[in-house]
């Protein structure tokens, strides 16, 4: 589906001459200078713009690192001012990032250096403030702007609390026990704003669903994360969804072997496993899907056309693509026409405005607490 979109995206950008990603058009430049030094938006670039991408893991993962290249790629393939694209990928070395960044940013060859995940916040933040004549784009997590800080840089993140309604709304028409679960890597806020949809768009299509929430304690232990998804599972809970980071494959192999529905993150996680597991590729109903694609080359065209304000945070929604769940082959077959009828029907009205979801983003100790307590 994704390689479909993405030539499809690529056909009508070349027949059309779309200049923006998904659709979107940038806001035109503005004309007076003085203008773009007030709102900290530079002039938009003639010709010969370099972007590289550095990935904190590697191409060819059929999931996020190739997500975010996809969009780079879709970049530069719109917009001729781009004359060169490079990724670099850190493979998971935790020693890696600071002197990379470090490295790219100092060679001045770059003229946009893209990077993100909230495993790079300190070495964009370190390396961002030592170059704050480098461009920086930083995708999903968000730097604190407070007091000026960090001007040089714009991040990105998709309102995952939108997406998991659709996922605690599908999980709930799928389960045949009424009680689903959660799993988690750590009950950050970020991780508890995928529950606080997931829990708000479960009980939108069952009053009386349970919801189990549990905590692995790390994004990487996944003999713990299928633990607790097998104790869930014990406990009557028939569709689980991992919000655990690499921690979450021990939830999908735990689905395969008990027999229950998975529901991934992120990155369409059936299609990461296709080949390599197949038996757990279809435990998987679908995965709630961060379009940092979309996302990316949007931003890109922004910071080209000059209409990228720098020193800010962008949250996107549902509405600007910014997320939704994989309608993959597996989605098509285990899910009924009907079931995907409604979800698509949700997805409508939570774009339109009519169903607001909750944020676990500054939410109440005590709200949140008390969320998980009317669904336990």
């Amino acid at each position: 589906m994704k390689k479909k979109w993405f030539a499809l995206l690529l056909a009508l950008s070349m027949t059309l001459g779309l200049a923006a990603c998904g659709g979107k058009t940038p806001p035109a430049p503005s004309a007076d200078p003085s203008a773009a030094v007030e709102d900290n938006t530079p002039a938009p670039v003639e010709a010969n713009y370099n972007v590289v991408l550095v990935v904190p893991n590697s191409l060819g993962d059929k999931a996020f690192s190739d997500m975010v290249w996809d969009g780079v790629q879709m970049a530069k393939e719109q917009n001729p001012e781009i004359n060169n694209i490079k990724c670099i990928e850190l493979q998971g070395d935790t020693t890696t990032p600071l002197p990379t960044l470090t490295e790219l940013a100092e060679s001045g060859e770059w003229d946009l250096i893209v990077t993100g995940t909230a495993s790079l916040m300190e070495t964009i933040m370190s390396v961002a403030d030592s170059f704050p004549e480098q461009q920086f784009i930083y995708y999903d997590s968000e730097l604190d702007y407070s007091n000026g800080a960090f001007p040089n840089v714009a991040s990105f993140s998709a309102l995952q609390n939108e997406g998991s309604f659709l996922g605690g709304a599908l999980a709930a028409m799928m389960s045949e026990t009424g009680v689903i679960g959660f799993v988690g890597g750590k009950e950050t806020s970020s991780v508890s704003d995928f529950l606080v949809g997931y829990i708000e768009g479960a009980a939108y299509i069952n009053p009386d669903i349970v919801v189990r929430p549990s905590f692995v304690g790390s994004f990487i232990d996944s003999p713990k994360a299928k633990e607790l998804a097998l104790t869930q599972n014990a406990q009557k809970a028939d569709v689980i969804y991992a919000v655990a980071g690499g921690a979450g494959s021990g939830v999908y192999e735990a689905a395969a072997e008990a027999g229950f529905w998975a529901l991934g993150v992120d990155s369409d996680q059936s299609l990461k496993l296709e080949d390599s597991n197949p038996e757990v590729a279809n435990a998987i109903l679908t995965s709630v899907v961060k379009h940092f694609d979309i996302v990316l080359c949007n931003a890109i065209t922004d910071a080209l056309q000059g209409s990228l304000a720098w020193g800010s945070h962008n949250a996107i929604n549902m509405a600007a693509d910014g997320v939704g769940l994989a309608e993959n082959s597996y989605y098509e077959k285990a899910v009924p026409a009907d079931v995907r009828a409604k979800v698509e029907e949700l997805r409508e009205k939570v774009v339109n405005g009519e169903i607001a979801v909750s944020t676990a983003i500054g939410m109440d100790a005590q709200v949140y607490e008390d969320l998980k307590n009317s669904v336990s």
